[in-house]
């Protein structure tokens, strides 16, 4: 008979790369990880890590059998959860988030969450990289924009729309972009390697400036725009305070950004969601669903033929070719 706790023990120990990591993650020391450890390899008369000076690495078979011990934690977790039918979520909450949206509008979230839920752990990770729901143990992760397709549970909370925007002093030295070919002549600011993607007619037309300026990070784009540095494609959530207080202005508003999603997602083994996922949803919801009253520049978006696009900029100047 295989326990839980050392198929829980085995999974953190694999993703932490160490005993030293896992044992921080579960507040367990270093010895009982070892004899929980052991006593699943001899269960299975398998050896499943091996130990290096670099830290603890999967054999064949712990790799062959990591998917499926990963997959009866998650179900047998569920079914607990389940058969207890709680009302009051208890346990830890690992949650996944990207970096600005995270820390500007998923930080307060969490913090009400802990407090409407004294029981409730909360582990919460922000960064901007694409991280492993499912091989890092995730309970849910917190997405924006077009979710491809993927064996990872998704389910839609909000619309989100970006738009290009610069500053007044950029705009004034260098003239604002009047159609996507005056994109070259501006200097850009853009994030890592995404492209910027517009909607025209039906299609959407994906461009890859030359960067002048490149970031990781929404938020160091959002302070280069507003110093004057570059033209930037940004959500609204980020650029909403700046244009309704006259640090940025709105461009290329005949060309409407694609409007992507904000997803709750979950690994596929999970199932319907547990009570802990499920209150964390639901305030997900409460806090920003459908409407778009909790992204400030959206609220003075107006409707055109089914776009939203922010009310024209009276006076915007011409590109200027002169760099």
């Amino acid at each position: 008979m295989l326990d839980l706790d050392d198929l829980i023990v085995f999974a953190e120990v694999s993703d932490a790369g160490g005993l030293t990591r896992a044992g921080r993650r579960l507040g367990m020391s270093k010895s009982i990880l070892s004899r929980r450890l052991s006593r699943l390899e001899q269960a299975l008369g398998v050896t499943l890590l091996v130990r290096t000076p670099r830290g603890v690495h999967l054999t064949e078979e712990g790799a062959n059998f990591k998917p499926f011990a990963d997959r009866m934690i998650g179900e047998i977790s569920a079914a607990r959860d389940a058969l207890s039918r709680k009302e009051e979520p208890s346990g830890t909450l690992r949650v996944a988030a990207p970096l600005s949206f995270g820390q500007s509008h998923i930080a307060p979230l969490l913090t009400e969450l802990g407090q409407r839920y004294p029981q409730l752990r909360i582990h919460a990770f922000y960064s901007d990289r694409l991280i492993d729901l499912v091989g890092e143990r995730f309970d849910a992760g917190i997405r924006i924009g077009a979710m491809p397709d993927s064996t990872l549970l998704a389910t839609r909370i909000a619309p989100v729309r970006s738009g290009v925007v610069a500053s007044p002093d950029y705009v004034a030295r260098c003239g604002a972009p009047q159609t996507l070919d005056d994109i070259g002549q501006h200097y850009t600011l853009v994030h890592a390697d995404h492209p910027w993607r517009f909607q025209v007619g039906p299609e959407i037309v994906t461009f890859r400036p030359k960067s002048h300026f490149m970031a990781d990070n929404s938020h160091a784009l959002l302070t280069a725009a507003k110093a004057g540095l570059g033209i930037a494609m940004l959500p609204s959530f980020l650029i909403g305070p700046g244009l309704l207080s006259g640090d940025l202005l709105p461009l290329l508003e005949e060309y409407p950004c694609p409007v992507t999603g904000l997803f709750l997602v979950r690994p596929p083994a999970t199932g319907a969601m547990t009570t802990k996922v499920k209150v964390l949803f639901d305030l997900l919801r409460e806090r920003f669903g459908e409407s778009l009253e909790w992204d400030v520049c959206q609220r003075y978006m107006k409707s055109v033929d089914g776009e939203f696009h922010l009310p024209a900029i009276e006076g915007a100047g011409s590109p200027s070719s002169g760099q």
